[in-house]
């Protein structure tokens, strides 16, 4: 049963309580710790793209352009948008030999508001290179045109790229592709439903990198990842920096509406969280207490994310007037 995760205070009174559920797995399939409902099925979002770059590699594309692993990581991302992004992203396209108007995530400005308004005050027109998802999408269309696929529809659920992402999602969280509901994220392509408990699992073996099909793939995925952590959201965005602090020793990655994941690589172990809500601000200070009662937050780390261990709650003139705070009991799982 989902409990609460989370407070959002006013003052010094707790105006708002979040629930949430998490749960922490092995690449075992061992659960080891959980907060609420263990098997709370949701939709990934996309902390599903680490998953989904994989079938860049099991078609062939990853060879045949070799790309780099600035453009692998953006292909996991949930980006911001801004000019080092859209060069990643512009550069796949270009080695691809395609142009902006094949990439079919939406034209908008950045997601980030602070991104947003310099765009815009610098007369730029919304743009799909800004879309958050433009870098999992040129990715979709490097495997379009690697394996020869009409490109026209790529993001549609019965197109051969989406059916072979949703093969490769099944396999690394070990489910029947018939059990894994289907819907549509925002950026029109299908987004897959399942328990958190699946989700931490496929952060477990992406992380350890030891699947007989998939592993040596993983293991370049997250080096990625790790090597190039600007990529996965931007500046001053939370997976960017906590990845980055963590130095290797684990990824991060944020789906929208309250989900989070991620993979700790020595340990084997997938972390999957659900903020019940959608909100997502509440994230960062849950996350950072997950990673300190795992004792996974060294004093180098600590330092440099304690800003996210207790956020500001500001109001439209920017001050301070409460906090969000990581309320979590996680619990050995028996």
């Amino acid at each position: 049963m989902t409990k609460p995760i989370a407070h959002i205070t006013r003052g010094d009174i707790v105006e708002c309580i979040q629930n949430g559920d998490a749960v922490v797995v092995n690449y075992k399939g061992e659960i080891l710790y959980s907060h609420g409902d263990p098997h709370k099925e949701s939709f990934i979002r996309s902390a599903a793209k680490p998953l989904q770059t994989l079938e860049v590699f099991k078609t062939g594309a990853a060879d045949r352009y070799n790309f780099s692993q600035k453009e692998l990581s953006i292909m996991c991302a949930s980006h911001y948008g801004e000019e080092f992004h859209v060069e990643t992203v512009k550069g796949i396209i270009s080695k691809i030999g395609l142009q902006k108007e094949d990439l079919q995530c939406g034209e908008m400005y950045s997601m980030k508001p602070a991104v947003a308004h310099r765009q815009m005050k610098l007369a730029q027109e919304k743009s799909s290179f800004f879309s958050c998802c433009s870098g999992k999408h040129s990715g979709m269309l490097a495997i379009c045109e690697a394996m020869g696929w009409d490109r026209n529809g790529y993001y549609r659920e019965e197109h051969p790229v989406q059916q072979g992402m949703l093969e490769t999602i099944a396999h690394m969280c070990q489910m029947n592709k018939n059990d894994i509901g289907i819907g549509i994220d925002g950026c029109g392509v299908p987004v897959f439903s399942m328990p958190i408990y699946n989700m931490a699992l496929s952060y477990a073996r992406f992380s350890k990198g030891n699947d007989p099909v998939y592993g040596k793939w993983c293991q370049t995925v997250y080096e990625a990842m790790a090597s190039e952590p600007e990529m996965l959201a931007g500046t001053n965005g939370f997976c960017s920096d906590l990845t980055k602090a963590a130095k290797g020793k684990f990824v991060g990655k944020l789906g929208a509406d309250g989900v989070y994941c991620i993979g700790i690589r020595d340990l084997g172990i997938g972390i999957a969280l659900k903020i019940e809500s959608g909100d997502i601000k509440c994230i960062p200070p849950v996350i950072m207490d997950i990673l300190g009662k795992l004792k996974l937050i060294d004093p180098s780390i600590d330092e440099e994310l304690k800003k996210y261990k207790c956020l500001p709650n500001r109001n439209h003139l920017r001050d301070k007037i409460g906090e969000i705070i990581s309320t979590i009991d996680l619990q050995v799982y028996l």
